[in-house]
Parts: structure tokens; C-alpha cells; sequence
């Protein structure tokens, strides 16, 4: 069989950790499916026609997708997804409606609530402290122990979101801090894998 392994493009002199990371995976996945089977690596870039071109000149029989970032956006790796079912090839990972949905913290919220899954509250209150995130990113981009705030008026909580959009050119959301263990849980298709757990040292200071 033959596999291409699609993935962020990171450029030669990039010291990007995210993006550095994004291809030492690529390249671990290509080292452990080559023992079976023929792989090759095609970067995602901003020209999309260009990877279109590239996926049918390999002509590969499945895609193994580690997209996370298209044009230096965690949100737009959708469009990476949207492309391989507009080609018709088989790919690995969510479809465009998952991918969708968990691009964007908000809407996820959202389902999750409708579906009577407890998620963290992000209305107003003056006795709580507040996580703020990037709408539409991953998880961890721009947090620092700044991000968490208690408000004395909705008023201020919406003001703090608006001011930080127009400072780092993203979308931001508030939802109650909880503290304690945190764990992440993969799956594939029904199945859940052993969840793991993020640990800090005992040094450690601040909010986890």
C-alpha cells in the first residue's frame, strides 16, 4: 500500500515548537508505517492546487492526515479535510463536520450542552475566576497565567475579551477556571483509548 503522509509546512529556518513538533510526528509516522508499506510526505501549503496536484501525481491509496495549521491558523486545517473529501480519497482523522465542530471551542460548548455533557460555564459571575481562550485555535495558544481573571461586571468580562482580540488578531472566549487533574481521552470511531493524564512536577507554581 501506499501511504502520503499529509502535514503542516514548515518552513527550513522555522523554530516554531508547534510546528517542529507537527513534523517530528510526520517523520515518526513515516518511519514506523514504511516498514510495511511505501510513504512519502507532502506539505501542506498555501497553495492548494499545488498539494492537489502533488496527492494525484503520488497517487496514494489513503492520506494520513497531520494537518493542524494551514497559513499559520489552527482553524483553517479544515480546509485540508474539505480538499481530501472533495478528491475522494480515503483519509485518516475526522470528517469536515468533527473538524468543524472542535476548530471552534464555542460551538462545541454548545453541542455539549445540549447533549447534557457538564462543561465549564461562561456566564458572568463575580465569586468565580475565568480561563480566557482563543475561539478558534488549539488549546494552548496564547495561555499564560494572565489569561485567568475574576470580573466585577459582564461589562468588564466582555471589554478584557474585545481588547484582547484586537491585540493578538484572534477571537477569545471566557469560561469558568477548574481546577484539578486534567486527561485527555482519544478516540477511534466507538472505540476509547486509555486516557491520559497531564501531570505537573511538584515544583510547580500557578494555575494548571
Amino acid at each position: 500500500m501506499k501511504i502520503a503522509i499529509l502535514r503542516d509546512f514548515v518552513p527550513p529556518e522555522q523554530e516554531n515548537l508547534d510546528e517542529l513538533d507537527n513534523l517530528n510526528e510526520a517523520n515518526f509516522t513515516q518511519k514506523c508505517l514504511s516498514q510495511q508499506h511505501k510513504v512519502v510526505q507532502i506539505p501542506f501549503v498555501s497553495d492548494i492546487a499545488k498539494v492537489m496536484k502533488e496527492i494525484h501525481r503520488q497517487k496514494p491509496d489513503i492520506v494520513f492526515n497531520l494537518v493542524e495549521s494551514v497559513c499559520k491558523s489552527d482553524a483553517l486545517s479544515i480546509i485540508a479535510v474539505q480538499m481530501l473529501e472533495t478528491i475522494g480519497i480515503p483519509y485518516t482523522g475526522n470528517g469536515i463536520y468533527a473538524q468543524i465542530i472542535s476548530a471552534n471551542k464555542w460551538l462545541a460548548k454548545q453541542i455539549m450542552l445540549e447533549k447534557k455533557i457538564p462543561t465549564p460555564s461562561g456566564r458572568f459571575s463575580r465569586s468565580k475566576e475565568f480561563i480566557l481562550k482563543a475561539r478558534y485555535e488549539h488549546s494552548s495558544i496564547g495561555l499564560d497565567d494572565s489569561c485567568i481573571m475574576q470580573f466585577s461586571s459582564e461589562k468588564q468580562m466582555n471589554e478584557t475579551l474585545a481588547k484582547r482580540a484586537k491585540e493578538r488578531g484572534l477571537e477569545w472566549i471566557a469560561e469558568e477556571y477548574i481546577d484539578g487533574r486534567e486527561f485527555n481521552c482519544a478516540f477511534i470511531g466507538p472505540y476509547i483509548l486509555p486516557p491520559a493524564e497531564i501531570r505537573f512536577s511538584k515544583e510547580f507554581k500557578g494555575h494548571k
